[in-house]
């Protein structure tokens, strides 16, 4: 029986001890910080790009930063120091998006007013066609009879009631 360190290896099947090769380690590669740039010198953008937070940054835009590596989902562009960043959601709330990180991402003032005109026309189709599955549920739900090409809905007794020119109802049909 073996036993290393006080821990019996009988009944393992894999060896707890292995030898490390070069190709074993990851190479990770840092980038250097640009110029003569300091967290200190005013430079949000950057910094919440590069490490994911900032005092004086919030933290969901510094993380979306990070996430996003500085850029524009809508127009690929690099955010600046003076661009007004807006939080936006991918999909909109409206049509079912929920409001959580990965439906988050942050965009030019402009490009989030373009978004948005894009995101309304979506939210009418899809308010259109949830409208017009109702009312085809509500459809299917009705006792009709068509009577010369015309649908009448019956009553709950399966009368179809139709006036006359004088405004009196008559029973036009009755289903049996």
């Amino acid at each position: 029986m073996t036993v290393i360190n006080g821990h019996s290896l009988q009944g393992r099947k894999k060896n707890p001890l292995k030898l490390i090769k070069h190709s074993d380690i990851e190479i990770v590669r840092f980038v250097k910080v640009k110029g003569e740039a300091s967290p200190y010198n005013g430079d949000l953008v950057y910094w919440s790009t590069r490490m994911g937070k900032h005092p004086e940054m919030p933290v969901r835009t510094a993380l979306l930063l990070k996430k996003q590596k500085g850029k524009c989902t809508h127009c690929g562009l690099w955010f600046n120091e003076e661009d007004v960043i807006e939080l936006d959601h991918i999909i909109p709330q409206a049509i079912g998006g929920k409001n959580e990180y990965k439906n988050w991402q942050l965009l030019h003032r402009h490009c989030h007013d373009e978004k948005t005109k894009y995101d309304l026309r979506k939210i009418k189709e899809h308010n259109t066609q949830k409208r017009g599955e109702e009312l085809l549920k509500t459809w299917d739900n009705v006792n009709y009879i068509w009577v010369n090409d015309i649908p009448y809905m019956a009553d709950k007794q399966g009368q179809v009631w139709g006036r006359n020119a004088d405004g009196k109802e008559y029973v036009i049909y009755k289903f049996s």
